[in-house]
């Protein structure tokens, strides 16, 4: 052998064996510590970035290399041990039974145990031939953990819609996001839908969601699916699925100008919830600005304006109008009651929920979801379900009985000594 080929086995195993792993996990630490200090000395945004370079795909890739060639080493000895009795090339002690091997051999098939070989002699019984196979499944799961992960930090689309309420429409153009985290517009999925209804149960009457849905249709323009989005419950269209953000109230809200003509009629989205929280809206066209307070159930109590519930069942509306700092009006508002400001007049319909939507699209995802799985069946199978061999031999008027185990040699033979009669 000459000198490359030594050099070249050399980096093979180094790039298949453990110490590859141990030295790819202190690269991946250091190099996650870096981006950390990044992230206090410059915005997460900045460490973000650095995440996306050169250094991060180059340990990505060598993981890729490891486990690759993990599996492809594992594979002949995985063969060989799937065709080939463990317990021929260890050494275990056995114990001498007085039950004969037809009756050793009759417990054994009742408790799962299948003859793998027989001869004059001897006879070989096996539980969980296949049990190795599970660390293969678990190096697959990793592989495939690693190809999820990767896809997620190149495609993935995380989008922010506007606040929508009932009858609004999202049409899924970059100018109508709220929030995008994607600079690439191409990458974009393509999705819209309509906002039918949204509906809210709270438990007790308290601020405590029992049920937050919004019924949506879709896509936008020509509907030909129906669905809808709970808190915990996204809408899924393929890679990409729809999920709840955020809410607060809506109404909708008439100005009459000093003329008595309407001056505007707009829907106000409030990003608030709890009672005491307050929002503004501007008129446009003029200098006021108005704050709102929204009681779904008012009551008045101590002083002070309450709500019994969290259902708009006696809504009020606590409105005050400000004008270059200073307050003109401050009063409670019922829904389509007039208000006057300084000769215009604006009045509030009755509220209703508005809901945000994240956007996301995540290839990686399932592919990610597969590897837990495959780590969850490949763990399960070499742990649970591991592999037991038994040997059977005839000694004169006595039988010799034989185990080994993967795991817990004790607790196999003594569970064999309790079958066989010895205890």
């Amino acid at each position: 052998m000459n000198q490359k080929d030594s050099l070249f086995n050399k980096v093979w195993d180094f790039l298949g064996s453990r110490r590859m792993v141990i030295f790819l996990l202190t690269a991946t630490s250091i190099y996650y510590v870096i981006l950390f200090a990044f992230s206090l000395i410059a915005s997460p945004q900045n460490a973000k970035n650095i995440s996306n370079t050169y250094p991060f795909y180059l340990i990505y890739f060598l993981f890729f290399v490891n486990l690759t060639l993990c599996i492809y080493r594992w594979i002949p000895t995985l063969i060989y041990r799937i065709k080939n009795l463990r317990i021929k090339e260890v050494q275990v002690q056995g114990f001498v039974s007085n039950l004969s091997v037809d009756e050793i051999s009759n417990i054994l098939k009742n408790k799962g145990f299948k003859i793998a070989e027989k001869n004059e002699c001897e006879t070989y019984f096996i539980k969980n031939r296949f049990a190795y196979i599970g660390t293969v499944l678990f190096h697959l799961s990793l592989l495939s953990m690693l190809i999820g992960v990767v896809l997620t930090v190149n495609t993935r689309f995380v989008g922010t819609t506007p606040p929508l309420a009932k009858g609004e429409t999202f049409w899924g153009m970059p100018n109508e996001y709220a929030s995008i985290e994607i600079n690439d517009p191409s990458r974009m999925p393509i999705i819209s839908f309509a906002v039918d209804k949204i509906e809210a149960d709270f438990w007790k009457g308290m601020q405590l969601f029992t049920r937050f849905q919004a019924f949506i249709r879709y896509p936008a323009d020509i509907p030909q699916g129906e669905g809808y989005v709970e808190i915990n419950t996204p809408q899924r269209f393929g890679s990409t699925y729809i999920k709840l953000a955020g809410m607060g109230y809506a109404f909708t809200y008439h100005v009459a100008g000093r003329d008595g003509y309407l001056h505007e009629k707009r829907l106000a989205k409030l990003n608030i919830f709890s009672p005491e929280s307050e929002d503004s809206f501007y008129i446009i066209d003029t200098p006021y600005e108005v704050f709102v307070k929204v009681y779904p159930d008012f009551v008045f109590k101590d002083g002070r304006y309450w709500t019994k519930t969290f259902y708009p069942k006696n809504p009020l509306y606590y409105v005050k109008v400000i004008r270059n700092k200073f307050t003109i009006v401050e009063r409670p508002l019922k829904p389509n009651e007039w208000m006057d400001i300084e000769g215009y007049k604006i009045s509030f319909s009755m509220p209703e929920y508005w809901a945000q939507f994240n956007v996301v699209r995540d290839p990686g995802a399932r592919i990610v979801f597969l590897g837990f799985i495959l780590i969850c069946i490949g763990i399960t199978q070499r742990l649970l379900f591991y592999r037991q061999e038994i040997l059977i031999k005839k000694q004169g008027e006595y039988v010799l009985v034989c185990c080994f185990a993967e795991y817990l040699q004790n607790s196999l033979e003594n569970k064999i000594k309790t079958l066989a009669g010895i205890k």
